[in-house]
């Protein structure tokens, strides 16, 4: 009976013990894992408290451009590059440097001077005392300029990036006399001045070189800056027209110009043959801007609608029309013979361009690969397969023994015909220097062939520019009738109004 009892005893004890330890336990794992949570939950409030102020840390140093400014990188000489080598400016005013909140002044004419090894990885900005202007001694252009603003210079590994901030208004007294000469009629530059300020505005949307928060850059890649003087003239006409640009049902619109018509404009199909805009339509250039023949077709039209169309437009190009407003201008008409007696080296340059442009050009062959390109000997063909009802060539075929190349889109077809130091001849006799782009892809040509092998053509062409929006000879041409800014902007743009860009 005592062993019974004392045996019970034990198992109540036991019992106890373990029942105490396990509480114990649960009641350790419940604090650890209090504890974990609350690390967790710790830990990802400091993510997110880390993320936050990384964000705010972003979002300080993103560049505030005040409303009305623009942000204009500038190029080297030639507008080869972005990246400058040296940096040298002077101003009459005298000038200061700042870098890193400390300011360097300089008198006078006094030159400063930096390299882009020396700026790398820093950051200054120079401003001229008094509002004045600075001369940038290390770019060249056609004239000798100075430039508003501020000139932000970022040191980069490729060398010194330079940007110039300035106001809408006074950076468009750069760009007016780089764009038109500034002994236009003063309604033709005025005109020019509304389409260049609504360009403007079109392409501050967004930053061309976000890195540098740069709107545009100084080259034809948008609009030349500063490559002519300032001129009063041209200057009063930007100040006429202050804050006006062109809208379409109240939106601003992307006032593309180019410089002298062949007697027809092209609408959107320019860049993208599959899209319109209602505000840029293809136009008969005369004065009454009646209706003229279609010049359109492509290569799966009947070979006999071609050929009467394309017998068409030779027939206009050849004659002119007496009524265009521009038939008078030397660039209305012009003529290059183009030789093939460097085959290697004209596939050479469409191999280059096709790599720059692989969805405007394309090599196909049955029987070799695209590399062997460069090795074909002679050019069997070319043929134009498309074009715009302006006339326009938009679509060209070369064919060699082994290949054939499609070359589609005004840019890449007068990229691809081009080469650089050859002669055109325009309409008044005056030659041309030609550079990488033919003055436009509105032409036919006659070919020359040689035991059945492409040994010459000579084009045929009318116009200079891509041949979209306002002919700036066209305004001027307009202007020398009388009509007005205003109504030389609606004639080229269609059911467009000219406001303020603040309403």
């Amino acid at each position: 009976m005592g062993t019974r009892l004392l045996q019970k005893l034990t198992v109540i004890v036991v019992w106890i013990v373990i029942s105490v330890v396990l509480y114990q336990c649960s009641k350790t794992d419940s604090v650890i894992s209090n504890q974990k949570n609350t690390y967790e939950s710790e830990q990802e409030e400091s993510t997110i408290e880390k993320r936050l102020v990384k964000d705010e840390v972003k979002k300080e140093q993103q560049k505030i451009v005040p409303q009305g400014y623009i942000r204009v990188l500038l190029k080297t000489s030639g507008f080869y590059s972005i990246y400058h080598d040296e940096l040298r400016v002077s101003s009459e005013a005298g000038l200061y440097i700042e870098q890193n909140k400390k300011i360097t002044t300089f008198e006078s004419n006094e030159e400063f001077s930096i390299t882009g090894s020396e700026l790398r990885g820093k950051q200054i900005i120079i401003k001229a005392y008094d509002n004045g202007l600075i001369k940038l001694h290390n770019v060249n252009r056609a004239e000798e300029v100075w430039y508003r603003g501020v000139m932000e210079c970022f040191g980069t590994e490729n060398g010194i990036v330079l940007v110039n901030e300035l106001p809408v208004e006074e950076y468009l007294c750069g760009v007016v006399p780089s764009e038109m000469p500034a002994g236009y009629p003063v309604e033709a530059l005025k005109a020019q001045a509304i389409s260049a300020r609504t360009y403007t505005y079109f392409h501050m949307q967004s930053y061309a070189y976000p890195e540098w928060a740069a709107h545009v850059d100084d080259s034809t890649a948008f609009q030349v800056y500063k490559n002519i003087s300032e001129n009063v003239n041209v200057n009063q006409a930007v100040d006429d027209t202050k804050d006006q640009v062109i809208k379409y049902q109240n939106e601003l619109i992307e006032s593309f110009y180019f410089s002298t018509s062949s007697g027809r404009s092209s609408g959107y199909e320019v860049w993208k043959p599959q899209e319109q805009k209602q505000w840029l339509l293809g136009k008969t250039l005369t004065e009454s801007q009646q209706k003229v023949d279609d010049f359109s077709y492509d290569a799966q039209m009947d070979i006999e609608i071609i050929r009467e169309k394309e017998k068409a437009y030779r027939t206009y190009i050849s004659l002119g029309d007496v009524k265009d407003v521009e038939y008078q201008e030397a660039w209305y008409r012009w003529e290059y013979t183009k030789d093939f007696d460097e085959v290697q080296s004209f596939l050479e340059r469409i191999e280059s361009l096709a790599s720059k442009y692989p969805d405007e050009i394309s090599i196909g062959s049955r029987y070799s690969k695209k590399e062997k390109l460069t090795e074909e000997s002679e050019i069997s063909s070319c043929r134009i397969r498309e074009r715009a009802s302006s006339g326009m060539v938009e679509e060209l075929c070369i064919q060699t023994e082994n290949f054939e190349i499609i070359i589609r889109t005004q840019q890449c077809i007068r990229e691809v015909l081009a080469k650089n130091g050859e002669v055109i001849k325009k309409k008044d006799g005056s030659e041309f220097i030609l550079g990488e782009l033919l003055p436009s892809a509105y032409f036919y040509f006659d070919a020359m062939y040689e035991d059945n092998c492409l040994e010459s053509m000579t084009l045929y062409g009318g116009g200079f520019g891509h041949g979209a929006g306002m002919s700036q000879n066209g305004a001027k041409c307009l202007a020398e009738l009388g009509m007005a800014a205003e109504d030389i902007l609606k004639y080229f743009y269609s059911d467009v109004e000219i406001k303020s860009i603040f309403l």
